[in-house]
């Protein structure tokens, strides 16, 4: 009677603890012919986002996006600034919750120069004012795209800044820091680095007011060939003086610290890449893998771990990450690539990943529309929450232009284990001879807008998809070559009906699920915005 009682108690824990935690996939255009989340907030009652959108009137200028939504991603209210005459670009996670209940932004203006802007939003998403701030260099030089920024102890604001130098013969970059007061006013604006090509990322500032600047420093611009890339982090006073600097080995390919998370015990976690160079006919490449590393208090590698994919291209990359509350480890998003050997495109799956404490990988998790073959969910900005979930902020962007939308913001909600489908990281496969050892999750089942299909194996390999009415058509066909992916596919548009998922191994031995597409009141719209798409890179005719 007990075992029985305690099997009762931890399936009971073990529902609460699934269905406790809401998880949602969001695909918003928000009445725009292009949208992206770059930046996010989350609280116990709701979720902030901001991020760029194309105006829907002609010349369609970018405008910079401040949206609220509710704890299931619906869109509570949506503001946006923007002009004709001028493009305001909001590309950096650098969105900051206020004590007065407004919030701090960080981005850059576009009119006849590029200048750095600072905005202050109260709590309904209107902007109070919008402080302006030029390159130093100016007005020889106007390229300045803040990457980062945080709050400083004496209520004021730091951000470091990508920046063009006068030099025109190597197109050399530097970083700038810019440190504000609270209510936007300069207070001192300084530059760091040399004649290389120097990028920075991130920014982090400590309780004594000391800032933490994470960049890249390379030769990119000078060479063809034989690069350097150098991770470069170094430590400012509250009045930008230097303290110290760490430069990863010259003779390893490191890439920038692309985010970086003070520990309680002073020591510093670090997003970065762990590059390989490919030789070309005219100019080689750099391509990355995931890296994470930790700098102790001496500013020494204490341990690092490479997280390694089946396809390395230059797209791959780390974008964020956080300490957990609990301190049972880091989690990063990314993006992977997703490649289309018929098309030689390539598309990018959204990744999540867990790190121990002691660097080891906990579990990885990778997301992909079905739309097409070359579809990209790419994640910018993650947020853990109350409920000790994650809240993701993105881009999905369909790059066969079929969809009369094609990039969309991406609001995703996973549970602790960077689950989209509740339960997955119960799923384990081991190999039976002679039987499927395929697991396929289905959720919601019956599904009624989208289907989210997680899949395991024990290995990589070959694996299709199918999924077929009950006529026997086929509605849908789908492969991967990863061992664990969640495939996110829409289904509003689908009869109501009795489906069948069925996925092939190599060995040609099936495992198949019943889906139910349910019907829902559907409002239909007869305007369709022209495709006005969203670029993050920089002009680099500017630096």
């Amino acid at each position: 009677m007990k075992k029985i009682l305690l099997l009762l108690i931890f399936s009971t824990a073990v529902l609460f603890v699934l269905h406790g935690q809401q998880t949602f996939n969001k695909r918003l255009h928000f009445g725009y012919p292009a949208a992206v989340l770059t930046s996010v907030v989350a609280t116990d009652s709701c979720i902030y986002a901001t991020g760029v959108i194309a105006d829907s009137v002609y010349p369609y200028k970018v405008g910079t996006l401040f949206a609220k939504f509710d704890l299931e991603g619906n869109v509570v209210f949506q503001k946006a600034i923007t002009n004709q005459n001028k493009s305001y670009e909001a590309w950096a996670n650098t969105l900051i919750p206020l004590e007065d209940g407004g919030f701090a932004l960080s981005g850059y203006l576009v009119d006849t120069l590029m200048k750095v802007i600072f905005i202050r939003y109260d709590s309904a998403g209107d902007p109070q004012f919008i402080k302006e701030y030029f390159n130093p260099y100016y007005p020889i030089k106007d390229f300045l795209r803040p990457n980062d920024m945080k709050q400083t102890p004496d209520g004021g604001f730091v951000m470091v800044n990508w920046m063009g130098t006068p030099s025109s013969e190597n197109k050399s970059t530097q970083v700038s820091v810019l440190k504000i007061d609270s209510l936007g006013n300069m207070q001192w604006h300084k530059v760091y680095g040399n004649n290389l090509r120097e990028r920075p990322e991130s920014i982090l500032v400590e309780s004594n007011g000391d800032i933490i600047i994470g960049a890249v420093r390379g030769n990119n611009n000078l060479v063809l060939e034989d690069y350097t890339y150098q991770t470069w982090i170094f430590s400012l006073t509250s009045q930008g003086d230097l303290k110290w600097t760490y430069l990863s080995p010259l003779n390893l390919l490191r890439d920038a610290a692309n985010d970086m998370a003070l520990l309680p015990d002073g020591s510093l976690l670090v997003a970065s890449g762990v590059g390989t160079e490919y030789p070309r006919p005219s100019v080689n490449v750099v391509w990355y893998e995931k890296y994470f590393f930790i700098l102790d208090t001496g500013h020494e590698l204490e341990w690092s771990v490479e997280i390694l994919g089946d396809h390395p291209t230059s797209y791959t990359k780390l974008e964020a990450v956080v300490a957990l509350e609990d301190q049972s480890g880091f989690v990063g998003i990314g993006i992977s690539p997703k490649p289309d050997p018929v098309d030689e495109n390539w598309g990018m799956f959204g990744w999540i990943g867990k790190i121990s404490p002691s660097g080891g990988i906990l579990w990885e998790r990778e997301y992909t529309s079905l739309t097409n073959n070359i579809f990209t969910n790419r994640p910018f900005s993650i947020k853990e929450t109350s409920d000790h979930g994650f809240i993701i902020v993105g881009e999905s962007f369909d790059k066969t232009y079929q969809d009369s939308i094609p990039q969309q913001a991406w609001l995703l909600k996973v549970d602790e284990y960077g689950c989209l489908v509740p339960g997955c990281q119960l799923v384990g496969t081991k190999e039976v001879p002679g039987r499927p050892s395929v697991i396929l999750k289905p959720y919601p089942n019956p599904a009624m807008d989208e289907l989210f299909i997680f899949f395991k194996a024990p290995s990589s390999g070959s694996y299709r998809f199918q999924i077929i009415d009950d006529m026997g058509r086929i509605v849908k066909e789908f492969s991967t070559d990863s061992s664990e992916m969640t495939f996110i596919l829409d289904v509003s548009q689908w009869a109501a009906g009795i489906y069948f998922l069925q996925c092939r191994d190599e060995e040609g031995r099936v495992v198949s699920k019943v889906i139910e597409v349910v019907e829902k009141l559907r409002v239909e719209s007869d305007s369709k915005a022209e495709t006005t798409l969203l670029s993050r890179k920089p002009n680099h005719s500017q630096l």
